[in-house]
């Protein structure tokens, strides 16, 4: 629908406000171009290494932490341009603090080396960094590991680990939950079939989850609805959901439990009801949502699923994927999960509440996925995901490719989205930091001059009102 119709509909219906800024939105992030104003510069932050991890923090987005290849960490300031443009120099983005990597030391044998120790403000990691991610509700901390078998636990405000541990084997990826407020456990999963849970507290690993088929745990992702509830993904194609306050697995996902074709095209009742009338009172729509979270929380934590699912038949030895997992990523509302494997060709989309495959077809090259979790979700709810040397935008209802990113030299390592600011950020093994932002909104740092005939200069009033006028 053109804008211009959904703007005449905002003018008489209320059911049109939201409408317009969702299409707004969509079509901003669809129009994402490489920035040519603002450059990131994190040479001076890695000394000759790549950024291979990111992450925005969730309560300012305002800091972006980079881990490099060499074990380095590095924070820089995406808001900085402001700051930049008012005192008239260039909007590049520096490194706020770094912490450099440690140089490598003689190998210890694994029984000699301890289990969990403080760092001082100048060691980090040794080898390449393989997930970051800030504390959900404050920048003071973020969490760190690396190939060194390590994960740590930094504060932002002093540079020092306040708590670290090391495993056996090379650990894969660490997370935390967005939506915990019961507790800080931490989920780690190495190159071994068991997922540990490491709490920061204690100091300690508190639970440890067995049960992968396959040789290591790949990806660790937490759910947006429950705090409880673990996802992981290993090598052997499988994923299992883990709730944390019970031994065994909740729920084997499997590639060929699908949802039939009336159930594909039937939304949920719960959801559509809530759309229905959070269009009919837009004022209600927040509160309507939040109960909705509530009780989707209460469901998924009570007995029901668990008793729903031991009734069922299971099979412990069902896989996901043909191939090992590399991508786990859950919806904001918690109700769905994209998964995709070493081949692109297995993407996926599941539907939580019920454990099945919804035969979304999403379109993505046959090649393999080298990236690790190199996603992120835009503000309606559609995936950019990393393959290669360029970012493709989705739709994660049909599936539909809706614009290609390409800008990298090589590999793209890990990419962001920027809620706030409507941006999004990508690295890759060619050194380079790159910003996406919207086409409409890249001539806020330009000048708006154009050079006349006559050698002078013209400006360009194609983005001003029809009543502006130059008499002041």
């Amino acid at each position: 629908m053109a804008l211009s119709r959904i703007l005449r509909h905002r003018e008489f219906d209320s059911a049109g406000a939201s409408a317009f800024s969702s299409a707004v939105r969509e079509r901003r992030d669809q129009s994402f171009e490489q920035s040519e104003q603002r450059i990131f510069v994190p040479e001076n932050a890695f000394s000759g290494s790549s950024a291979c991890s990111l992450s925005l923090d969730g309560v300012e987005h305002r800091y972006l932490l980079a881990g490099a290849c060499d074990g380095g960490l590095a924070c820089f300031d995406v808001q900085s341009h402001y700051h930049a443009q008012r005192e008239g120099q260039q909007d590049l983005h520096e490194h706020l603090f770094r912490i450099q990597a440690s140089p490598p030391e003689a190998a210890l044998p694994l029984d000699a080396q301890p289990r969990h120790r403080h760092q001082s403000a100048t060691s980090s990691h040794r080898d390449e960094i393989t997930s970051i991610q800030w504390y959900p509700v404050d920048t003071g901390l973020f969490l760190s590991s690396s190939k060194d078998c390590s994960a740590r636990l930094w504060d932002a405000n002093e540079l020092k680990t306040v708590c670290s541990t090391t495993q056996e084997s090379q650990i894969n990826c660490v997370a935390m939950p967005e939506a915990a407020s019961g507790h800080c456990l931490i989920a780690l999963g190495a190159k071994d079939s068991v997922v540990r849970i490491w709490d920061p507290r204690s100091d300690c690993i508190s639970l440890n989850f067995a049960g992968h088929i396959g040789l290591e745990v790949t990806c660790v992702a937490w759910s947006t609805s429950c705090e409880w509830i673990l996802i992981s993904g290993g090598s052997g194609g499988q994923i299992r959901l883990w709730d944390v306050r019970k031994a065994n697995s909740l729920l084997v996902l499997d590639q060929y439990n699908t949802k039939n074709y009336s159930e594909g095209l039937n939304p949920m009742p719960d959801v559509e009801h809530l759309r229905q009338r959070s269009l009919k009172f837009p004022s209600a729509g927040d509160a309507l949502m939040d109960r909705f979270d509530r009780n989707l929380q209460e469901w998924v934590s009570s007995k029901k699923l668990v008793k729903m699912v031991s009734d069922s038949k299971r099979n412990d030895m069902a896989t996901a994927h043909d191939s090992a997992v590399r991508m786990l990523k859950a919806s904001g509302d918690g109700l769905f999960l994209y998964s995709a494997a070493a081949r692109m060709t297995e993407m996926r989309k599941w539907d939580l509440a019920s454990g099945k495959n919804t035969l979304v077809n999403f379109e993505l090259p046959a090649s393999g996925l080298k990236a690790w979790n190199a996603v992120a979700l835009d503000s309606s709810q559609n995936l950019f995901v990393a393959h290669n040397k360029a970012i493709f935008h989705l739709d994660t209802a049909t599936g539909k490719r809706l614009s290609k990113l390409s800008g990298h030299y090589d590999r793209v390592t890990a990419c962001v989205y920027n809620p706030a600011c409507g941006e999004l950020y990508s690295a890759s093994l060619d050194g380079n930091i790159l910003l996406w932002e919207a086409e409409r909104l890249k001539s806020h740092g330009k000048h708006a001059e154009k050079e006349d005939g006559n050698g002078g200069r013209a400006q360009d009033f194609g983005n001003e009102d029809d009543w502006t006028t130059d008499e002041d």
